[in-house]
């Protein structure tokens, strides 16, 4: 079990690697832009193009407190953030998960429209399997940038792990076109609401996608 845990974990740093080198090199000006600029709408302007760069939530949390109280009041986006990092805490390593209940695409019929079911993340979790969880939509270039490593790493660890994939598409057509499209054969779930307006995205304070939760048979993640 360790040694299934290191592997996709390192798995998991490969995709987000791929994703993330492209990025790299705009973090050094945002840097300088935000500390010149913490106390007006420049600042925050950088605070908020850095939270879709830093992966590190203690570092972006040290950015934060350099921005003034009346740009964080006045600035509704670096406040979405700020609460997402707040809920982040709850949903950090060692702690158990939050449940959610969402639309499943079941499989396809003859004519290639989807068939739907229901279910909730607690029917995948304390099965003895880790559950890898990939937030997601098939609007975001970068999700469709790392389909093919997390199809690599499905073929690799599908037996032994569970893949659930969380989709903030709001578009069914376009969600199971690209699942189809795209050879994604594992679980595909969504509610179907956009991203900013998602319980769910807010339960997770997911502020930016890409993102991974793996959760281990204990029910917590890891």
């Amino acid at each position: 079990a360790v040694f299934l845990f290191d592997m996709i974990t390192s798995f998991i740093q490969i995709i987000a690697i791929r994703v993330f080198h492209r990025k790299v090199f705009k973090i050094a000006p945002i840097h300088h832009q935000f500390q010149e600029n913490g106390w007006n709408e420049v600042g925050a302007k950088a605070f908020i193009s850095a939270s879709t760069l830093i992966d590190d939530d203690n570092e972006l949390a040290g950015l934060a407190k350099q921005l003034k109280k009346k740009v964080i009041e006045g600035n509704d986006e670096v406040k979405a953030i700020l609460a997402s990092l707040k809920i982040r805490k709850t949903t950090s390593v060692g702690k158990k998960f939050t449940d959610f209940t969402v639309t499943t695409v079941e499989g396809f019929d003859e004519n290639g429209d989807a068939i739907y079911g229901e279910s909730k993340l607690s029917d995948y979790v304390g099965n003895g399997k880790y559950i890898l969880v990939d937030f997601w939509a098939s609007w975001c270039g970068d999700c469709r940038a790392g389909i093919p490593a997390m199809k690599d790493l499905f073929a690799g660890f599908g037996a032994e792990v569970e893949f659930v994939s969380f989709s903030f598409d709001h578009d069914p057509d376009a969600w199971k076109s690209c699942i189809s499209e795209s050879g994604m054969q594992w679980t595909q779930v969504s509610n179907l609401i956009k991203w900013r307006d998602n319980p769910v995205s807010a339960a997770y304070g997911i502020h930016w996608i890409p993102t991974m939760f793996l959760i281990n048979p204990e029910g917590k993640v890891s």
